[in-house]
């Protein structure tokens, strides 16, 4: 009897748990405005880009922070224009820090068309690299 109501506790845990959604695989951070999915890094704290056009001027911006376990960061933003259903660079800027963050805010001029940021960042640490690449919102200017 005993052995029997402990195969079936362990059957009974294990269903529970099997249909268990797993949360540690991203951040979710909840704005009025937009909701934004980040992934855990051992070496990263935060990341993000932006785009803005006023008046012909696009003001380019890029940012990462590592954690303490990071050593180094590279941060490359490229602001790029659609033209003909491809993505054209259109002109780039880049930093490599051992500081907590580097952070990349330029501005260029642009003519009318549609365009964004790629940026690219690479934080060296006690874990490896991690690197990804994130796009800014699609602007028409």
């Amino acid at each position: 009897m005993k052995k029997s109501f402990y195969v079936v506790a362990i059957l009974l845990i294990g269903v529970l748990f099997m249909g268990s959604p797993v949360y540690a695989a991203v951040d979710v951070s909840t704005t009025p405005s937009s909701s934004v999915i980040r992934p855990l890094y051992s070496n990263i704290n935060d990341v993000y880009t932006s785009l803005t056009i006023n008046d012909g001027i696009a003001t380019i911006k890029g940012y990462v922070q590592r954690t303490s376990s990071g050593n180094s960061i590279y941060l490359s933003s490229t602001l790029q224009r659609y033209n003909n259903g491809l993505w054209i660079d259109v002109e780039s800027w880049s930093k490599t820090t051992t500081s907590f963050s580097a952070s990349i805010s330029e501005k260029s001029e642009v003519g009318k068309g549609s365009y964004r940021v790629r940026t690219y960042y690479s934080v060296d640490g006690n874990g490896g690299t991690e690197t990804g690449t994130i796009y800014s919102k699609e602007i028409t200017y």
